[in-house]
């Protein structure tokens, strides 16, 4: 009996260790289970914050692009084939450089507010048109093209005017156009360079936004406005002129009246770009037709007149008894031709001359007076 209880302990003790061995194995089985699936799970969870992460950086590169995409200025190539579509907006001109025969070579002025227009094929500036390869100025000149250091010329073939016409990018400074500068010219800025070989007169606009635009042109109101003068607009210099000979301008609601445009004492009234003189007229009011050199019969003069670019300022002309009447309007800084005077000043220059418009001696200047 003692043999029969100690082989039941033993046995028992064969079916505990291999309960026990059982039980072990199954917690070793779970305890893999349980460390797969939690590496699985990080997997996943790895995965999806490199989704996102990669997400996150296309969204900001494409962000960037777009951001530059906006940020583009200058099309060169688009120029060079005649669509201008990435200039077109808002332009001002900042400053003139101009030489006023005096010795000292070119001079940088203030802008006189002159205007360029900008569509998609044509560049249109009051002496000249760009259309494709061809610049217009009375006549038409090929150009052509090249890119130095960050910028586009277009240079005019040979002709009694030549014409270049530079684009600057933004970030892209003047290059060889003298040392002082004006701090008009902002570097940050667009700007488009007009030269012409005609008293090597230089134009430097600016492409500005609106409130800038806004800003200058209410500055500008009390300021001899070139733009507006050639379309017959003369608020800009409204008020009374006079000069040293005691001829008198008065200039209010779009007309000019004058004491003596002639130099002989005879003087007229200018209506928007229709210049009337009721001593030369005929009792019909209109003017009176005469014989004049060689025979040839015509109008004492031409109530039509002509307006006349020059370097830095506007003339309005008209034939009269084998002369000419012109009447020139030169901003502050702008001397033309006139023999002594207030360069500082505005000037009116009224004359029947033969000769240029502007080479008058200084008592012939009118200035503004009130």
């Amino acid at each position: 009996m003692k043999w029969v209880k100690k082989g039941w302990v033993v046995g028992i003790g064969l079916v505990s260790v291999l309960m026990l061995g059982a039980c072990n194995q199954g917690k070793t089985s779970t305890s893999s289970s349980e460390t797969v699936s939690t590496s699985t799970t990080k997997t996943k969870q790895s995965s999806s914050l490199e989704e996102s992460t990669t997400s996150s950086n296309m969204e900001q590169t494409s962000s960037s692009e777009s951001s530059e995409v906006t940020e583009m200025s200058m099309d060169f190539a688009q120029i060079q084939q005649g669509d201008y579509s990435s200039l077109q907006g808002s332009w001002e001109e900042v400053a003139v450089s101009l030489n006023r025969h005096d010795g000292t070579g070119n001079t940088w002025i203030e802008g006189q507010n002159e205007q360029i227009e900008i569509s998609q094929n044509q560049i249109v500036d009051g002496n000249m048109t760009i259309s494709g390869s061809v610049l217009h100025d009375g006549e038409n000149k090929n150009l052509s093209f090249r890119q130095a250091d960050g910028y586009l010329a277009a240079d005019s073939d040979d002709g009694a005017i030549i014409w270049n016409v530079y684009f600057y990018p933004r970030g892209v400074a003047l290059a060889d156009w003298g040392e002082e500068i004006p701090e008009t010219i902002d570097t940050s800025k667009e700007r488009i360079v007009i030269r012409t070989s005609n008293n090597n007169y230089i134009q430097v606009f600016q492409k500005s936004d609106g409130a800038v635009s806004n800003l200058q042109t209410t500055a500008s109101q009390n300021q001899m406005n070139l733009s507006e003068i050639k379309t017959g607009d003369y608020t800009s210099v409204e008020g009374s002129w006079t000069n040293a000979q005691g001829a008198t301008l008065e200039i209010a609601n779009q007309r000019i009246i004058l004491t003596d445009l002639t130099g002989y004492g005879e003087g007229g009234t200018i209506t928007g770009l229709r210049l009337d003189m009721p001593d030369s007229n005929g009792a019909d009011g209109q003017p009176i037709v005469e014989e004049g050199q060689g025979g040839i019969v015509s109008p004492r003069y031409n109530p039509e007149l002509r307006v006349v670019d020059d370097a830095g300022f506007v003339t309005l002309n008209t034939t009269y008894t084998g002369a000419l009447l012109c009447v020139s309007f030169l901003p502050e800084g702008v001397a033309g031709d006139i023999q002594g005077g207030d360069i500082q000043q505005e000037k009116i220059v009224a004359i029947g001359t033969q000769n240029n418009a502007t080479a008058v001696p200084a008592d012939y200047v009118y200035y503004r007076s009130n």
